[in-house]
């Protein structure tokens, strides 16, 4: 397991009364036990976020596509009375060093501002717990990886994504 992480994603997910679970067609999707309008939001989308550090692939893809789906369904309305909830765990996937941990709570953060006028907004607060990590890695953008490494070009990559993030934030906050 990289980075020995293990999260709570994975004992929901074993629970029987969870809402979802993986629908195993090529793109391994979610499947929803219930309708995902009638999913507990404060309960189900912070499990979501904190499984963004999961690096079993069965894990990491259900909880990353989780996420982004409960995102984009719940908007203004569903996600903005959680947001509370979700700024420590994604700040916990940002702070991760994982490449691929770090490229998930990154896209999650940019469907995050852009699913609502709202939520941009209410992301705002929460900048100064955030852009310090991002600006960290920024000024780090190969994060020590050997140019011979696949994950150097990860790293390269996830300079460009920390900037394009950057900039959706900047972006939402104009707006407001």
């Amino acid at each position: 397991v990289r980075n020995g992480v293990v999260t709570i994603f994975q004992d929901f997910y074993d629970h029987p009364r969870m809402p979802f679970k993986m629908k195993y067609d090529a793109r391994k999707t979610v499947q929803w036990k219930v309708p995902p309008d009638t999913v507990d939001y404060p309960i189900v989308l912070p499990i979501f976020i904190e499984g963004l550090r999961e690096v079993l692939p069965m894990y990491e893809t259900l909880a990353f596509a989780g996420a982004l789906e409960l995102i984009r369904r719940g908007g203004d309305r569903r996600v903005v009375p959680v947001l509370p909830k979700l700024i420590q765990p994604l700040k916990r996937a940002l702070e991760s060093r994982d490449p691929n941990t770090l490229r998930k709570a990154l896209q999650t953060l940019q469907v995050m501002a852009r699913s609502g006028a709202m939520l941009g907004e209410a992301l705002v607060p929460y900048y100064r717990q955030i852009l310090p990590v991002l600006n960290m890695f920024r000024s780090q953008k190969s994060m020590s990886m050997s140019r011979d490494d696949m994950d150097y070009r990860l790293g390269r990559n996830i300079g460009a994504l920390i900037d394009e993030t950057l900039g959706v934030l900047e972006n939402m906050e104009e707006r407001t």
